[in-house]
């Protein structure tokens, strides 16, 4: 009965792996299910919690991020920084929302078959060509994704499903590094970097990243080529936007961080108050506090706030030092799970992925919340599955 459970399970994910690649991402914006993540992420929770109930409250690290919510939630409704209980609410649940899934999916611990990896990586290169092919034949960059931004995000999930699926062969990296190339009729500039760093892990790295002055000269060449590439936008953004007159919302989110660190140390102003979406639908007192309430795209009412969520980062200052902390070590626990898999293994595939990914979130963060949207669902996913590597 045991193996039925599991091999039903497996059934069910992959088919919603399928399903989430095309009703979650490909026609998430034509379709307008804008609550299509929210309701993925409540069920593979619950469904974690029925089959595999007794992982989850092994995991102790899944353990401490519970805790560290209701702490959070308890402290945001004491503290009261936005008075508003329901918009402190919401954002609690957007907030945990990445995280959730990940854990959830791996308590899960889905096995594909290699038919199942293959039908996979077919669903994900003729989706990418579709998507491709939409935007050509329409000539319009915002024609059923949105915004050129959604359109080479939705290429970058499929390339990861793609490379991940697929076994690790140069034709594979070429597919997945052609899928992505895909994006660069959006014009953005994000891209462009996302670009560079894809093509260094995939074709340059043969074995474990060590920190020498080879690799630091390299990381430095990397990182001037690609302010190269997007120097328009980091002017635009942080050099010109930070203007305290005419500031762009962007950059004035960013220049607020040190001030609201210092003045809610350690724990933050708490859940509902900066950054965020909630933050402006009920709106917070902070952004009065801290002179941003006139910027344009900041300030109250319906449709005057639309750039409040306009990075992910800015968003940590909720949690303070602790958040900001927290956040490093989720993802340096990552790297140390994936160091343990390659030394396991000796395959440096895992290890490509999981530099590949978080380099794509640490960029794509920057200047959106694509880890709280429906397009972060897909990498915090195999990041999960990747994970359950280390205890097979």
């Amino acid at each position: 009965m045991q193996w039925y459970k599991k091999y039903s399970l497996n059934r069910f994910l992959y088919f919603y792996i399928l399903f989430y690649c095309v009703f979650g991402v490909f026609l998430y914006n034509a379709l307008d299910w804008s609550l299509i993540d929210e309701f993925s992420v409540f069920f593979i929770f619950i469904l974690a919690c029925f089959f595999r109930i007794r992982k989850l409250c092994r995991n102790r690290e899944f353990i401490f991020f519970v805790l560290l919510y209701i702490f959070y939630l308890t402290y945001s409704l004491i503290r009261k920084v936005n008075p508003s209980l329901l918009g402190v609410i919401l954002d609690s649940l957007q907030q945990i929302k990445p995280y959730l899934f990940f854990y959830s999916i791996y308590a899960i611990n889905p096995q594909f078959t290699q038919s199942n990896k293959k039908y996979i990586c077919k669903i994900s290169l003729i989706l990418s060509i579709a998507a491709f092919l939409l935007i050509v034949i329409s000539g319009n960059l915002f024609f059923c994704f949105g915004h050129p931004t959604h359109y080479y995000n939705l290429l970058i999930n499929y390339a990861l499903l793609y490379f991940y699926f697929s076994d690790f062969t140069f034709k594979n990296r070429k597919i997945t590094l052609l899928i992505i190339l895909l994006g660069l009729i959006s014009l953005k500039g994000k891209l462009y970097g996302e670009i560079v760093s894809f093509f260094c892990f995939l074709f340059c790295v043969k074995r474990k990243i060590k920190i020498n002055l080879r690799t630091v000269i390299y990381a430095i060449i990397l990182i001037l080529l690609t302010c190269y590439l997007i120097w328009d936008r980091i002017n635009l953004y942080i050099i010109s936007g930070v203007d305290e007159e005419n500031g762009i919302a962007r950059a004035l989110l960013y220049l607020r961080i040190p001030q609201i660190l210092s003045d809610y140390f350690p724990f933050g102003p708490g859940f509902g108050t900066y950054a965020n979406y909630f933050s402006g639908e009920y709106y917070s007192p902070l952004y009065e506090e801290y002179g941003l309430h006139k910027v344009w795209g900041m300030q109250e009412g319906e449709g005057l706030h639309n750039f409040i969520a306009d990075a992910y980062y800015p968003q940590l200052v909720q949690y303070g030092f602790v958040g900001f902390l927290c956040f490093i070590l989720f993802w340096k626990r990552r790297y140390y799970n994936v160091v343990f898999i390659l030394r396991r293994t000796g395959s440096i595939k895992s290890y490509v992925f999981f530099c590949s990914l978080l380099v794509y979130i640490l960029i794509e963060c920057s200047t959106a919340p694509t880890i709280q949207t429906n397009l972060g669902l897909i990498p915090m996913f195999l990041l999960a599955v990747q994970e359950n590597q280390k205890v097979i």
